[in-house]
């Protein structure tokens, strides 16, 4: 279980919280699903999570509910059993990390792949009564392989922060997009994909860390003093073998040797300063293959 993570796990059991976003289900049960792939694992590997230092998962995304009801009640039985905490949609919740920050976290995902600004605007404001110290807006949204957001993601990361948010968090483009400095906030409009178990050859291999570094005023007012980005390959074998050839997925993610082009190009992705092209999602070879 130690085996996905064990090339950035230094960075996760040695920090006070770690939020990624979890696409798949847990289960001991073989289910039927409604979507194209199927994402499940059993229910002892949540342990990935636990020794990999994952403290939160978001499992608001588009592969919630591939296995109906079942899914999600599986899933969170998995993650109580190994003790992870986690934000199912449009779930609002206070977590406490082990210093004592209180953090809010607020979790959406809709067919849309764009939040609903009236609904994470309440959300903010339920966490703010709850007295929580610092509050997050983790989405599910815009569109696959495109290096920049969309304006009317924009426009709800704006909305959000000006509403008292401190950090969104973006995931499901399966590429890095640029980190927003706004109004006091933080935007990561997409974190890409970190452990991706989906594909062998993912068409991006590239994906980063970013830590933000807190810190509690005397008047009791928690704020974020600046982040450190950690660009990461998906898999070990591009930085450790050089190898970009058939199937150089190991599931392993890595960072990438600062100074490398490699490194370079996955900072450009997150610093906004990438200019390659979009990228496309195209499953025509995984539907010849699967019928």
């Amino acid at each position: 279980y130690s085996y996905p993570f064990s090339n950035v796990s230094e960075y996760f059991l040695n920090d006070e919280y770690t939020i990624a976003n979890l696409e798949m289900t847990f289960s001991d049960t073989r289910l039927y699903s409604i979507e194209t792939f199927y994402f499940r694992a059993p229910a002892a590997s949540a342990q990935i999570l636990v020794e990999g230092g994952i403290d939160f998962v978001t499992t608001a995304n588009n592969h919630t509910n591939d296995f109906g009801a079942v899914g999600p009640k599986d899933t969170a039985a998995a993650l109580d059993a190994g003790g992870v905490e986690y934000g199912q949609i449009d779930e609002a919740k206070i977590v406490t990390t082990p210093h004592g920050l209180k953090l809010g976290i607020y979790c959406y995902y809709d067919k849309s792949f764009l939040p609903k600004v009236d609904k994470a605007v309440a959300a903010i404001e339920k966490l703010k009564e709850e007295g929580a110290d610092y509050i997050i807006c983790a989405f599910h949204w815009g569109v696959e392989l495109k290096y920049r957001p969309k304006a009317e993601q924009v426009e709800v990361a704006h909305a959000c922060i000006d509403a008292g948010a401190d950090l969104v968090y973006g995931s499901h483009p399966h590429c890095l997009q640029p980190i927003e400095e706004y109004n006091g906030g933080l935007i990561l409009y997409s974190m890409g994909q970190l452990s991706f178990g989906g594909h062998s050859e993912p068409s991006d291999p590239d994906s980063a860390i970013v830590q933000v570094t807190m810190k509690r005023d005397v008047d009791g007012t928690v704020t974020h003093e600046g982040y450190t980005i950690i660009p990461c390959c998906v898999s070990s074998r591009p930085v450790l073998e050089d190898y970009w050839g058939t199937g150089y997925n190991d599931y392993k993610p890595t960072p990438y040797v600062e100074g490398t082009e490699a490194y370079e190009r996955a900072l450009s992705k997150i610093t906004g300063t990438y200019q390659g092209p979009d990228g496309q999602a195209n499953y025509e070879a995984w539907h010849a293959q699967h019928g």
